[in-house]
């Protein structure tokens, strides 16, 4: 695999226009099969076994429009984004202005991006004891829409958590 990208997300500094420009990324576009990682940088994940700074794991290759497409994770603001790319808690550290970092590889055309991305999240399972904290959840997706409303309809469940 080869380093394409890398770059730290910040509210303040670089924000979501940059993840929204990859589209145009010369080296994103149609046909490109990549994995991506998305980290936290300030801080560690106090996973089961040890801590860690990967908070998504993430591939793509879009055949019709540029696979730099692909980077909408990180919505507008907490309570609206609600499309199928939006990552809630992606979002809140965004929102947070917790810088994360973004590293995409190119992923040579003879390997299946999809079996190296289940590979990557079962590796950090076995070194972190758990998935990356922002990798999905069953059931709804995770978009800061669908949370909000899960969270009203939630409301009094909190005390349990």
């Amino acid at each position: 695999m080869e380093l394409i990208v890398e770059q730290i997300i910040h509210k303040k500094y670089v924000g979501r226009k940059f993840l929204l420009d990859l589209a145009k990324h010369e080296r994103l576009q149609e046909n490109t099969q990549i994995i991506y990682f998305y980290s936290a940088i300030m801080e560690e994940i106090n996973y089961p076994i040890k801590p860690g700074k990967t908070l998504y794991i993430g591939e793509a290759c879009r055949k019709k429009s540029p696979t730099g497409e692909r980077f909408k994770h990180i919505g507008p603001n907490l309570t609206t984004a609600n499309d199928y790319t939006s990552n809630y808690t992606l979002t809140t550290f965004y929102e947070l202005c917790k810088p994360i970092n973004l590293q995409i590889y190119e992923v040579p055309k003879n390997n299946s991006r999809k079996e190296l991305e289940e590979a990557f999240i079962r590796l950090h399972m076995k070194m972190f004891g758990a998935v990356p904290i922002a990798q999905g959840a069953t059931g709804q997706n995770t978009t800061p829409k669908t949370i909000n409303s899960l969270l009203q309809s939630y409301n009094g469940l909190e005390e349990y958590l």
